[in-house]
């Protein structure tokens, strides 16, 4: 049962829920998802971690600082602000970033991955490439987005405004 204070929720194996849809709600939570089914997985106000193994799943980050983990599926994570670590598998993923109010980190492990970037002011963003990793500031130094070996990966990065 998900509540508004501290969770840890696991779907195991072949796990299907009802809905496809789990809202971990508010509360640091912790969401294991081992099923290989694809679900909808929505973290809400707090420190959440979000780990998906295999399926094709779509995560949603809350309010907090959230770390989102998805496995060999073609995914997709949807940001919303704060600060987050995005950490993507083998799969073709596509990563929404929205409303960036906050520090992102992606880290990529394989795949060909899109990046898509929602935020209007990111024609003002600073584009810093060093040591294989690309970074995007903005003018106020309040929000940017790190990614991991940007070089080595195959990612594509769109703006969409």
């Amino acid at each position: 049962m998900i509540t508004e204070q501290d969770d840890i929720i696991v779907l195991p194996l072949d796990y299907r829920l009802n809905e496809k849809l789990l809202d971990a709600g508010d509360g640091n939570n912790i969401v294991t998802d081992i099923s290989q089914r694809g679900h909808i997985i929505k973290g809400g106000k707090g420190n959440d971690i979000i780990t998906v193994k295999a399926g094709n799943n779509i995560l949603f980050d809350g309010e907090g600082n959230d770390a989102l983990y998805v496995g060999d599926g073609a995914d997709i994570l949807i940001t919303t602000g704060g600060n987050v670590t995005l950490t993507v598998g083998k799969g073709n993923n596509i990563i929404f970033i929205n409303q960036l109010n906050g520090h992102i980190k992606i880290i990529n492990s394989g795949g060909k991955d899109t990046i898509i970037l929602q935020d209007k002011k990111i024609a003002d963003y600073q584009i810093v490439d060093h040591n294989g990793n690309r970074s995007y500031f903005s003018s106020d130094s309040l929000s940017g987005i790190l990614i991991e070996d940007y070089e080595q990966q195959n990612i594509t990065v769109k703006a969409r405004i």
